[in-house]
């Protein structure tokens, strides 16, 4: 074999092997996000936590980051959430509850429209409805079930956060 034969197997070679490194690490991401959907449901579950009403919940309510971080208005805008959900959710067809950062003000409660954000600052937490919810015709946008399960899931809201935080760090824990 030449010089130059050797040169191109070796390219060869090398792109063979950064193409498996990428297939692996793609691979191992995938595993990991499978352990810790897995690990959430048992803490949840060893929490005493209903998976059908979660599920029933997150498959209506579009909650966007974790409770934990959304700031000093954090628990009023989850009382004002549960509020708006027994009024089956019919106020959250146009709006969102949430916080914002603003300045020297971290979870400032705010009320946007979707699709807007605020005039000043950035939304840090946000709790609605789901497009496909939003959507639907009529007055009351939820079930009696969805509401049950809504509020179920917002009342345990900082438990189910708290179980998906430890999860994701299990998860992360594991070597590749």
């Amino acid at each position: 074999m030449s010089l130059a034969q050797h040169e191109r197997k070796k390219a060869e070679l090398l792109t063979a092997l950064a193409n498996e490194k990428v297939q692996h690490d793609k691979t191992v991401a995938g595993i990991r996000r499978s352990l810790e959907t897995v690990n959430a449901a048992i803490l949840l579950a060893t929490a005493g936590l209903d998976e059908a009403k979660l599920q029933l919940a997150e498959s209506v309510l579009d909650v966007f980051s974790d409770y934990n971080n959304a700031g000093e208005d954090r628990a009023l805008v989850l009382e004002q959430a549960v509020q708006l959900v027994l009024a089956k959710g019919s106020l959250l067809k146009v709006r969102f509850v949430g916080t914002k950062n603003y300045a020297h003000w971290h979870g400032q409660a705010v009320e946007i429209e979707y699709g807007y954000g605020p005039k000043h600052g950035w939304v840090i937490f946000r709790i609605g409805l789901h497009e496909a919810v939003r959507r639907r015709t009529g007055t009351e946008l939820l079930t009696d079930d969805e509401v049950e399960a809504a509020v179920y899931y917002l009342r345990n809201l900082e438990r189910i956060h708290a179980a998906r935080r430890d999860a994701k760090a299990a998860a992360a824990a594991v070597p590749a």
